[in-house]
């Protein structure tokens, strides 16, 4: 069975707040049968006011250009752990739904070309 889930990408409390309402607003217009919501953040502690129960997965993923990891090529190590901690939360046979403020920057644009290849 085809199962959904809805991906959220948030990097400030508001894109919190709307996040929670569309991905509700999603969920009775569509009829979909509680698909999965996950909330990526990406600034620090941002994660820890999200209380919405709406959300089956709140992760943090640090911004790979602002906070890269140690040693060479840290940007691109950083992005890389970033895919793989998604990844896990990810099961093979669903509809992905991702909604971000917006789509022209290195954490989102990787994360959607990866999410394409896995499924």
């Amino acid at each position: 069975m085809v199962s959904n889930i809805l991906i959220f990408f948030v990097a400030s409390p508001l894109q919190v707040i709307a996040s929670s309402m569309i991905a509700k607003d999603i969920i009775h217009k569509k009829k979909l049968s509680k698909p999965k919501c996950i909330l990526i953040c990406y600034k620090p502690k941002l994660h820890e006011i999200v209380s919405d129960p709406i959300w089956d997965t709140n992760l943090y993923i640090p911004w790979p250009r602002y906070e890269p990891l140690p040693g060479f090529f840290g940007v691109s190590k950083r992005l890389l752990s970033n895919i793989k901690l998604v990844g896990k939360t990810i099961e093979k046979k669903t509809n992905i739904y991702c909604f971000s403020a917006t789509y022209d920057n290195e954490a989102v644009n990787y994360f959607i070309n990866f999410l394409k290849k896995i499924l």
